[in-house]
């Protein structure tokens, strides 16, 4: 869901695209130094520096992901509407830890989970996007042509979506969608 939102987003958005690629360089080379903890040593410093480029990168990205969410759902309920044609109620919601609170506060919080594990357990790259219909998630109470209209639906409001944004006709592939 992630990559699907990240991808529509780095279509008509350059910045969002240049600091979610620089985000996720800084976030391998944390996550390499603290998989390589016993072999090379706790830094500290590097962590820290880390840390602050990370959390810089990620109030970037969930700006423009807040952005985005609050144009695209509207389409996106529309098209639903348009094809399902009853009174079913669906959503999206984004859900990010650094809405709350400081991506460095976070990151100092959990960094012996951090050390424990050995990658990143906090930010962007964690956020959660839920499809809802009638109030719970799709993938539970939904039928298989509920999930289907739901993700025809999405496709569509990514259409339109961009064509608003880029001022271009996109072109949409939908491969066997009632297969």
């Amino acid at each position: 869901r992630r990559k699907f939102i990240n991808n529509i987003i780095s279509q008509y958005n350059k910045d969002y695209l240049e600091t979610l690629i620089n985000y996720n360089k800084i976030l391998a080379q944390r996550n390499k130094a603290l998989k390589n903890i016993e072999k090379v040593g706790f830094s500290k410093e590097t962590i820290e520096i880390y840390d602050f480029k990370l959390s810089n990168y990620a109030n970037t990205i969930v700006k423009y992901r807040q952005e985005f969410f609050h144009q695209f759902i509207p389409i996106f309920r529309k098209f639903y509407e348009l094809i399902a044609n009853n009174n079913e109620k669906v959503d999206i919601i984004y859900e990010s830890t650094i809405v709350e609170y400081d991506m460095i506060e976070l990151l100092k919080q959990n960094i012996e989970k951090d050390l424990i594990l050995g990658y990143t357990t906090v930010g962007p790259h964690k956020d959660i996007i839920k499809f809802i219909l009638n109030n719970h998630d799709i993938k539970r109470i939904g039928s298989q042509g509920q999930q289907k209209t739901f993700t025809i639906a999405l496709k569509i409001a990514q259409y339109e979506f961009l064509k608003e944004k880029r001022k271009v006709k996109p072109i949409i592939l939908l491969d066997d969608i009632f297969d």
